[in-house]
């Protein structure tokens, strides 16, 4: 048997015995036997029992019942939104809505006596606000301010929007085109629920859904962010904009149309009608009145 004192001082002299060694070997066995029974206590705790990995697949459920969680499985955390986002998402509601009016001068004292918040999250909203979608505009030694689009500017937003859905269109019948027609087709019989009684808060949003998916569906990021710094604008425009029933119903047979064309794998006539569509939206007059000209 091999002295402790050897294993402690490295001389080898069996006759002499250091107790205090031992001691300290004691002391050592005892805490890296407290450490792993701690952990075995957290495991426990976590309901990660020593049962074998086949064994608790067979059993089909844990001790409350519910499904075993599994390593193809997702699991989803929902992560808290800064201030600042819920600012920002609240700004832009307003500025769609209609509640800020184009070209209305806002100033953070004024958002923070509104939100009862100080002025930092305000301030960092409006940046974003401005620096991404441009929906507020600071102008030097003047202020911060709504948007407010001239007609040629509202004639490049639908330009742009024009070749952003046509490309969309191509881009999705070739990555997603079953998943694209079962959409499309669900969003078109929620609008024909429309024909005989007309609501514009739900049509315009059937409105904005039908032309998303082409984005959704063409599974192309770049193309959905490029949209989204249009889209808020366009929907801020249209909310200002009454619809009569007849203009309602053309635009729900158009959409009519181009689900058909799609059907029938037409994408020449599908982009010619998304064109002409958005045309309609936009006309020279509805432009004059959305600029004040």
């Amino acid at each position: 048997m091999t002295p402790i004192r050897s294993v402690i001082t490295g001389k080898n002299n069996a006759k002499q015995w250091d107790t205090r060694g031992i001691r300290y070997l004691i002391y050592q066995r005892k805490r890296w036997m407290a450490e792993a029974l701690a952990v075995t206590m957290r495991l426990f705790s976590h309901g990660l029992h020593a049962q074998p990995r086949r064994e608790r697949a067979a059993e089909g459920k844990n001790s409350k019942g519910d499904e075993p969680m599994r390593r193809d499985q997702s699991c989803s955390i929902e992560i808290p939104r800064s201030l600042t986002e819920v600012v920002e998402d609240k700004i832009r509601q307003m500025i769609v809505s209609g509640d800020l009016e184009f070209g209305e001068q806002i100033t953070e004292t004024r958002l923070s006596e509104m939100f009862k918040l100080s002025k930092t999250p305000i301030r960092e909203a409006l940046l974003r606000l401005s620096s991404g979608e441009r929906l507020v505009e600071a102008k030097p030694r003047c202020g911060t301010f709504i948007f407010s689009l001239t007609e040629k500017e509202i004639s490049d937003i639908s330009t742009l929007r024009i070749m952003l859905e046509q490309g969309a269109i191509r881009a999705a019948m070739k990555a997603n085109r079953a998943a694209l027609l079962v959409d499309l087709g669900k969003n078109l019989k929620a609008s024909e629920c429309l024909w005989e009684k007309i609501d514009l808060a739900v049509y315009r949003s059937l409105d904005h859904g039908f032309h998303r998916l082409f984005l959704i569906h063409a599974d192309n990021p770049y193309l959905l962010d490029t949209y989204r710094m249009i889209s808020t604008k366009v929907l801020a425009m249209r909310n200002r904009l009454t619809f009569s029933q007849e203009y309602v119903r053309k635009s729900i047979a158009e959409h009519r149309d181009i689900v058909q064309a799609l059907c029938g794998d037409d994408l020449e006539q599908a982009c010619s009608i998304v064109e002409k569509h958005i045309n309609n939206g936009f006309t020279e007059r509805t432009r004059r009145l959305l600029s004040g000209a």
